[in-house]
């Protein structure tokens, strides 16, 4: 599920979420799962050149395996340059 917002002048707002469950009946057997939710804004600092910041948050879950159980975060900050039709992202 996602929503993105452009009606703000010169700012883009994103968020996001997932939810992910599988079995496996493999060599290792049982139950895993994830949870994930991103925010993500961008403004335009310059002609064609946008300041990004986006933020992830993963929670990995699984009832047979502890080891699995963790969460894993992200933030991201950057440039985005689109002198076209297609965005370039530098980190």
């Amino acid at each position: 599920v996602g929503y993105s917002y452009t009606g703000l002048r010169r700012w883009s707002i994103s968020a996001g979420a997932s939810y992910d469950r599988s079995n496996s009946e493999g060599n290792v057997i049982g139950t895993y799962g994830s949870y994930s939710a991103n925010l993500s804004a961008s403004r335009q600092v310059a002609r064609m050149t946008h300041a990004v910041f986006t933020f992830y948050a993963r929670k990995y879950d699984s009832a047979d395996f502890q080891n699995y159980n963790k969460w894993v975060y992200a933030v991201n900050l950057g440039l985005s340059f689109a002198p076209g039709d297609i965005p370039i992202r530098f980190w």
